[in-house]
């Protein structure tokens, strides 16, 4: 019976955010360390041998993939931000970032020499693929600008800022950073309470 009238310290319960959360918030130093391995990976093709490919296109495709799951996470917070707040926003197109990333994978094929009609269609899966990739950069944009209650419908100042910061990521993310936290930290509007 000593205990019964005790109160015990109870610890709080600490929740793992989720994946694309901890993408938005990734530290500004992984992108720059992720942006310099792709330039060593292209050094690797100086060395015209299969190694050397091999290793450039597994150290591009795997950057691209690392920034594009950036990207996407700035997006997803962006959008939850923005239907907690009410905030109108346009259809979801995540399927974007998922589009780019498979197309990138096209990319390391660039390197090894073929027929006049695969290269032709490598050209336009990668041009899609490209096309996708800055697309994906721009709805990030425009996401976030709008969650910061902005709304974009046309390219304003702010949605091009946003868009050249996702860009230059090695450098913008130092800047992308505390807006993602600021809108995470911001307080919500109290939720209707139904009384049925």
């Amino acid at each position: 019976m000593e205990g019964r009238g005790r109160m015990t310290e109870v610890e709080p319960i600490t929740v793992a955010r989720p994946w694309h959360i901890r993408m938005a918030l990734l530290h500004p130093a992984w992108l720059l360390l992720a942006t310099m391995l792709m330039f060593l990976g292209q050094l690797a093709v100086l060395d015209p041998t299969p190694t050397g490919i091999i290793l450039a296109g597994v150290c591009t495709v795997a950057m691209v993939w690392f920034l594009l799951g950036w990207t996407y996470g700035i997006y997803r917070v962006a959008r939850d931000v923005s239907e907690q707040a009410g905030i109108e926003r346009g259809p979801d197109r995540g399927w974007v970032v998922g589009m780019s990333a498979v197309a990138i994978l096209v990319l390391p094929i660039a390197l090894v020499d073929l027929p006049p009609v695969l290269e032709g269609l490598r050209d336009l899966v990668g041009g899609v693929g490209a096309l996708s990739f800055f697309a994906s950069f721009w709805l990030a944009a425009a996401a976030l600008v709008t969650a910061e209650g902005h709304p974009v419908r046309y390219p304003t100042n702010r949605a091009v800022g946003a868009f050249l910061l996702i860009v230059y990521s090695f450098i913008g993310a130092w800047f992308l950073r505390p807006r993602i936290l600021a809108l995470l930290d911001a307080p919500r509007p109290p939720e209707e309470v139904r009384l049925d």
